[in-house]
């Protein structure tokens, strides 16, 4: 991560005061046939005894809009749903 350019990643995070308690990252993809600026989220991690709190689908819904200002394209999913 420490040598990904910094136009090549999203990073968001959630705090309750000092506490980290969810993370997002969005990477972008590139693709020869296609010129479209696109990116992927993964992973996404919620503290566990705060997972089932919408952090983790608060921090994607505001990392898509900010996304989006941005000027990205597409925004891609991979993982397991749950």
């Amino acid at each position: 991560m420490e040598e990904t350019p910094t136009d090549k990643l999203f990073v968001f995070s959630g705090y309750e005061g000092a506490v980290l308690v969810g993370c997002i990252m969005f990477s972008r993809l590139t693709f020869e046939q296609d010129d479209k600026t696109v990116f992927i989220l993964s992973p996404v991690a919620v503290k566990s005894d705060r997972q089932k709190q919408d952090i983790g689908q608060t921090l994607i819904s505001y990392g898509v809009a900010e996304l989006r200002r941005a000027g990205v394209d597409v925004v891609l999913t991979y993982g397991d749903p749950n």
